[in-house]
């Protein structure tokens, strides 16, 4: 099946751009798993462990690879528009609400930068 093909070039090349070629440092560990879609289409999920040295332990780090923003219209509109159709939670239906909110804590709190929460975890800049 071509579509089956199409993937597997895809999330080969993503296994080697970040286990290979260290898109985000030395990796210690990885495991994936694939699973197919309602209609039939493949993803994958995909657990990678840096070497301690190549943690991401910042801010600066975490906004160098991840943007939650939504891209400003009059700079590129293309871009901006495919974000808004592809990237956006909702609206939220029986699957996702609990209790009459959204089960991903769904829309998430504007932010002027991002900042690292006690564990760990990054809360990402949003304006």
């Amino acid at each position: 099946d071509i579509c089956a093909r199409v993937f597997d070039v895809k999330k080969n090349y993503l296994i080697d751009l970040i286990i290979r070629q260290e898109f985000f440092g030395e990796v210690k560990a990885f495991v994936y798993v694939i699973e197919f879609q309602k209609r039939g289409l493949p993803h994958v999920h995909m657990l990678i462990t840096l070497k301690q040295y190549c943690k991401i332990i910042n801010s600066e780090t975490v906004d160098k690879y991840i943007s939650a923003e939504i891209p400003n219209p009059a700079i590129d509109k293309n871009l901006h528009e495919i974000v808004m159709k592809n990237m956006i939670h909702g609206p939220c239906g029986d699957w996702c609400v609990v209790n009459g909110k959204c089960s991903k804590h769904f829309p998430k709190s504007f932010h002027e930068e991002t900042t690292m929460d006690e564990n760990g975890y990054p809360q990402y800049r949003r304006r």
